[in-house]
């Protein structure tokens, strides 16, 4: 005959395992759904770095120095170009320079990937850094500002080990028309 406590050990028993297997089947709903969200998340994330990368008024900017601003050296770049004699172009340098600065802070701290910097502008930062470094190089001297635009040159660099890595050299100077 069955007594009072084997039933009350065989219930208690039993509402332990259940209590157990609704432990592991909503933990496993709970982190579905945690890793749906991160997903999610990254997803918004490459979508705010896409819309960051393609902005408008970055492209001008960059169109800008590329295509329309030239200078002889750094003494004539910084006469045409300076905060002083030109304070639109002023503007328009540190929306470049703030940009490039950017990607490069969130690659080094690895919020972002380098291939998708690529993957979404393959060539800009090098042709932007083969445009501007010399100048960079030169006012790291006369201002005695030797990080001056470091950023924008590793993040040159890191794309340009990424293209050779791939096959491909950097590409050559703008020329208006080849």
């Amino acid at each position: 005959m069955v007594d009072v406590q084997s039933v009350s050990v065989i219930v208690g028993g039993f509402s332990l395992a259940l209590g157990v297997l609704y432990a592991i089947l909503f933990s496993r709903q709970y982190m579905a759904a945690r890793i749906t969200d991160l997903k999610t998340r990254q997803a918004e994330l490459h979508l705010d770095y896409i819309r960051y990368i393609t902005d408008e008024r970055v492209d001008e900017a960059l169109t800008d120095i590329l295509w329309r601003w030239q200078w002889t050296d750094y003494d004539d770049y910084w006469e045409k170009y300076s905060p002083t004699s030109n304070p639109d172009a002023n503007v328009t340098r540190r929306v470049a320079r703030n940009y490039y600065v950017s990607l490069a802070t969130l690659l080094r701290r690895g919020l972002i990937d380098l291939e998708l910097i690529y993957q979404l502008n393959p060539s800009g930062v090098t042709r932007y850094w083969d445009k501007i470094g010399p100048i960079a190089r030169e006012f790291r001297i006369r201002n005695d500002y030797p990080d001056y635009l470091e950023p924008v040159e590793f993040l040159a660099n890191e794309i340009s080990k990424l293209r050779k890595s791939k096959g491909y050299d950097n590409p050559k100077p703008l020329k208006e028309n080849p």
